[in-house]
């Protein structure tokens, strides 16, 4: 009993209340840039593939928005696996700020070069 008793008194903790203002926040921008990247990757794949359609379900890889989307999809997951089996020798917090500071660097790539 008394959940939210016990969550008052540990979020006026300051140690508390600063980890989890970092934590949320980390994720909050995560989710801005990983779901914005999401929302309008058919435009920018549009671009890539030099494609007419704005979105197709049919054909190859190149007219192909859905395929694209899975290509992209696929290409995450050797990363997901070696997060996975890395996150008790390295920890928690340095894989996401690894993972962090590899997406701001690659976002800020494409910003510079897709202008």
């Amino acid at each position: 009993g008394g959940g939210i008793s016990e969550l008052t008194e540990a979020l006026a903790t300051r140690s508390i209340r600063f980890k989890l203002l970092g934590t949320a926040g980390g994720w909050f921008l995560f989710d801005v840039t990983f779901y914005g990247n999401v929302l309008y990757q058919p435009t920018i794949l549009k671009q890539v593939f030099h494609s007419q359609d704005s979105f197709s379900v049919t054909g190859g890889l190149r007219e192909n928005t859905c395929l694209q989307m899975a290509m992209i999809a696929l290409i995450g997951l050797p990363g997901y696996y070696a997060s996975v089996w890395l996150m008790d020798k390295l920890g928690r917090r340095y894989i996401q700020l690894q993972g962090f500071l590899a997406m701001a660097l690659l976002y800020a790539l494409l910003g510079v070069f897709e202008t």
